[in-house]
This record gives C-alpha cells, sequence and structure tokens, in this order.
C-alpha cells in the first residue's frame, strides 16, 4: 500500500516527506477545525464571569477534558492540563519532593528523557536522594527480573519509567511493572509506600493506555505527539490528589477561596487557607489554554475511533522501515532489527563516524525530508549504549510505504 488511508484527516500543505513525528506531529484538519471554530465564535476566560460567551467557553473546556479524561480511563479531576508534558513531570516531582527524605531512594532508567532525568537530578541535588539505576534486560526492556529482586528495598520511595523509548522505540512491559509494585505496596503502609511516575510521552500513537488500571502515581502525556496542538497533561491517582499533601506548584489566579477573609487578616493567613481545597480548581492558576484543551480532545477522539486500523497501518509501516534498512550494511539499527518497536528507528554508521551521520541528515533535508540527529533529548541512554549521536526516523499515520522507499533510497545514495 503507497497510500495512507489516513492522508485525507490532516493538515498536508507541504511538499516534503516528515518523518520527525516523534518530536512533533502534523495537526488533524478536526483539530485545526475545532480550534479555529472556538477563536472564530467569541472567547472568554474560563471560569471568570458569565454570560453567554462565558458559559460556552465552560462548557466547551469541561466537556473536552472530560473526552480526555475518558481516553485515558480516568475522572475528569485527575487530568491536569499543563502547558507541555515536561510541564507536568515537574508538577510530579515538585510534589514527590514533599515526601522524600535524604536517605530515600528513586529508581531511573537509562530510557528516561532529560524532562524525567533533569527532575530527578534535582531531587539529588536538593534532598540528596540517591538516584539508582533500574537494569536493562537483554531485549534492551527493563530488567523486570532485577526489579522483583530489588523492588523491597526498605529505601525505595519513588520509581520512574518510560513506556516507550524514543530513541529504542521498544516497549516496556508495564502491565507486569505495575503488578510488581502493586505486590509489593501491600506489603507496606503507607509511610514507607513506593510511589511511581510514568512517562507516556513516546506511546502517544501506540496502544492507548488505561490509567487507572495500574497502580501508578502519575503519568505525563503530550497532546502534540498524538496530531493534537501543544498541551500536556499530568494524569494522577485519585489517592495522591487526596493525600493532602499533592497540590499545586503553580499559585495565583482562578484558584482563590470564593470567601472573605478580611484585608488585615489576609496578609498572615497561611497559603493553603487561601487556595480552594477543589482539587480540580486547585491546578488551575492563570487562565487555562481552552483551544489547546479542545484540539487535544479532537485528536482524542480521532485516535479512539480509529485505534485498532491506526495502530496496525503504523506497527506494519514500521516493520516496512525496518525491512528496508536491513538492505543497508553500512548503518547499524540502534536496538536490532529482531525487536518489535513503535514508529521510531533510530541508527548510526557502523563506523560510528559522527560527522558521516551529520552529513546524511543534511543531504536529507536538502531533499525535503524531515529527520533528527543527535541525541534526542535521551543523553542518559546514549551513554549507556556508549553512542554518540543517531539519526532518528519516527513515523506517523499519513506517511506511506512511498515514503519510506524514497527515504531510504536518499540514505543508501549518501552512504555510497
Amino acid at each position: 500500500m503507497n497510500e495512507s488511508p489516513f492522508l485525507r484527516d490532516f493538515e498536508n500543505n507541504f511538499d516534503g516527506i516528515y518523518f520527525d513525528n516523534s518530536a512533533t506531529t502534523q495537526k488533524l484538519k478536526s483539530v485545526v477545525t475545532a480550534i479555529v471554530g472556538y477563536y472564530s465564535n467569541g472567547v472568554a476566560a474560563y471560569g471568570r464571569g458569565e454570560g453567554p460567551l462565558n458559559v460556552r467557553t465552560r462548557e466547551l473546556f469541561d466537556n473536552s477534558k472530560q473526552t480526555i479524561a475518558d481516553f485515558f480511563g480516568v475522572k475528569r479531576r485527575q487530568v491536569i492540563i499543563t502547558k507541555s508534558a515536561t510541564e507536568a513531570s515537574n508538577l510530579a516531582f515538585f510534589n514527590y519532593r514533599k515526601i522524600l527524605k535524604e536517605e530515600d531512594k528513586v529508581w531511573i532508567s537509562a530510557y528516561e528523557h532529560n524532562s524525567v532525568y533533569f527532575p530527578a537530578k534535582r531531587l539529588q541535588q536538593e534532598i540528596g536522594v540517591e538516584l539508582e539505576r533500574i537494569a536493562i534486560a537483554g531485549d534492551g526492556r527493563l530488567n523486570l527480573e532485577w526489579v522483583r529482586q530489588n523492588i523491597s528495598d526498605p529505601k525505595l520511595r519513588l520509581v520512574c519509567a518510560g513506556s516507550v523509548s524514543n530513541v529504542l522505540g521498544i516497549e516496556n512491559d508495564l502491565d507486569e511493572f505495575s503488578r510488581i509494585l502493586s505486590d509489593e505496596n501491600r506489603k507496606r503502609d503507607m509511610d514507607n509506600h513506593i510511589y511511581s511516575h510514568v512517562d507516556n510521552v513516546g506511546n502517544m500513537l501506540g496502544e492507548r493506555m488505561n490509567f487507572s488500571q495500574y497502580d501508578f502515581g502519575s503519568m505525563m502525556v503530550a497532546s502534540h505527539k498524538m496530531y493534537g496542538p501543544s498541551v500536556g497533561c499530568l494524569l494522577v491517582a485519585e489517592e495522591l490528589l487526596d493525600s493532602g499533601w499533592f497540590g499545586p506548584e503553580i499559585v495565583g489566579g482562578g484558584i482563590a477561596k470564593w470567601e472573605s477573609f478580611g484585608f488585615e487578616d489576609s496578609i498572615d493567613f497561611p497559603l493553603d487557607d487561601l487556595i480552594t481545597k477543589d482539587k480540580e480548581g486547585q491546578f488551575m492558576a492563570g487562565v487555562p489554554d481552552t483551544a489547546g484543551v479542545i484540539g487535544m480532545a479532537t485528536a482524542c477522539e480521532y485516535l479512539r475511533e480509529n485505534e485498532e486500523e491506526h495502530y496496525r497501518y503504523l506497527d506494519d509501516l514500521c516493520e516496512y522501515l525496518i525491512d528496508k534498512l536491513r538492505g543497508l550494511d553500512q548503518i547499524e539499527i540502534l536496538g536490532g532489527v529482531e525487536r518489535k518497536r513503535h514508529n521510531v528507528v533510530s541508527f548510526l554508521t557502523k563506523d560510528r563516524d559522527s560527522a558521516r551521520l551529520e552529513k546524511i541528515a543534511r543531504i536529507l533535508s536538502e531533499n525535503g525530508v524531515d529527520t533528527r540527529w543527535g541525541r534526542h533529548c535521551a543523553d542518559v541512554l546514549y551513554e549507556f549504549l556508549d553512542v554518540e549521536y543517531a539519526l532518528r526516523l519516527s513515523l506517523a499515520a499519513y506517511n506511506t510505504r512511498q515514503e519510506v522507499d524514497r527515504v531510504v533510497e536518499i540514505i543508501g545514495a549518501a552512504l555510497a
């Protein structure tokens, strides 16, 4: 099949080939229409006033947020809207910091994106927690046997794991990871509970994750990697929201209590007494990006309606890409060619000549192909693999086998 059955659903007003979908995706026509429709018919600041436009904005925002919640299998209050997945990750770590002590241990893996690794390093720097790497198995995934053997460490209080590597495209078994975590937490009291933070950004075009089915504390997601606008979300377990310590990092307008506390008294009031106790409202300081939330909800609806066909098409296209790259004997595919992966394939030249790899990326660009060359915000993984740089090809539903053929042809010519 040289034509994508999904191509008609996207805004594609360019002549090139876009293989940089792990950085961001092109936008659905329905997403653009929904956003333009909102802006074209009068807007208001969410939750600030009354009147027709205020009512319309409130209904659009709340309904869209509910659609996002349904997509991930959670209640609306469990969805915290952020400007990006990176902000979502920082919000999670801001809260986990409150329950961690110097003698505690935090697990991270070599897979971690810098949006997880850097906040974890901040915990190490500011509190003194010990960071420990989760071992990687021979198949390139998290070593679950190592996890089983070490999960009972009494110092362990926070674990971080990614669903899919944005470099290797290999999926971790989070189902089993969650079961191991649940089994251990049943043996512990809440003072020694192991909390967890999951990076699901690499899986936005993969199989949909139902957050409520896992024993995870928080999970970060990104709309712009699933055909939507640049909006992020943090999904939070209800027990964390109700814990008394999980709260907003950003405070300001929109989250104050609707009650009088007296001008003279306000200067001495504790901040917590000034902020609404409504858990959904607490995380909405400032005017939210209503258009962005509408756009994300529209993307969620599209992926849900086309879930099986979309996943199957992308899976087959990625297999086709790997098969074609196998014919280039001068390159090495990170993670090997025998492992099933999502929409990402990264490679380097077998001589590991970074200048040569950069030249290939430049030639691709000159021929109208968008890719990404570098370390892909995953410096820890590159150090673990002992690789300086790689060239990443990442696919989406609007890409075709014909485009794969052309890209591999250009790479082959550049290697000659």
